[in-house]
């Protein structure tokens, strides 16, 4: 209910294609690329609320605090030492037979070469679903931030800034997005006995990156 007040509060319109690729029932790992730094999981999951009521949403501890997703979000500690215990609340929620959704850059997009996309996706979201046998369903959300927020991320590179002072401004680009249509499109499962053997998990991530960003050009 509270991400449904929220798309509606923003008068954002939110299209999904594919979910007919979504298992209905049983473990699943939806990866996807993570453009607009909150809303894209708040029209994520408001939508697909309808569809499964088990979904589960891998988060940072910060995320958290907003208490009226703590059912649904996963905490995963990006500013301690503490991923082995981490990821053990992923494990669970796998074991359980629910569904998952994560951002494997865990961060948002950036933008290179004129190009607006996500970082290196982290290869977690695969060893998770080799171990759990579970299928991986990638997933792109069409959407982007302000020329501001690209520009001052490549401004902070350049000049050797290791702070992410651009997250800073998440809030402001939060509110930038009223009135705009944020596209889900849901590619087909991809299991992990058709994944390559010969091929490092993180290796694998990467190919399921670039299956989630050619769903755009299909």
């Amino acid at each position: 209910q509270f991400c449904h007040n929220v798309i509606k509060e923003f008068n954002i319109t939110a299209v999904i294609e594919g979910i007919e690729n979504a298992p209905k029932t049983g473990g699943v790992t939806f990866a996807s690329n993570h453009p607009l730094g909150g809303m894209d999981a708040l029209a994520f999951i408001d939508q697909f609320g309808y569809y499964r009521n088990d979904i589960k949403f891998i988060a940072n501890d910060i995320l958290l605090n907003l208490k009226p997703m703590q059912d649904i979000f996963v905490g995963v500690n990006k500013m301690g030492n503490t991923a082995v215990p981490s990821l053990k609340n992923v494990d669970a929620v796998l074991a359980n037979d629910e569904s998952v959704v994560i951002f494997p850059a865990g961060l948002v997009s950036r933008r290179t070469k004129g190009v607006v996309e996500d970082l290196q996706w982290k290869k977690t979201f695969v060893t998770r679903a080799r171990k759990h046998n579970v299928p991986i369903v990638p997933v792109i959300i069409d959407g982007k931030l302000s020329n501001f927020f690209y520009n001052l991320s490549n401004i902070r590179t350049k000049l050797g800034i290791k702070a992410n002072i651009e997250m800073l401004y998440l809030v402001n680009e939060l509110f930038k997005q009223k009135n705009t249509t944020i596209r889900i499109i849901f590619g087909k499962p991809i299991y992990p006995k058709d994944l390559d053997l010969n091929k490092k998990d993180v290796e694998i991530a990467q190919d399921i990156k670039r299956i989630a960003y050619n769903l755009l050009k299909s």
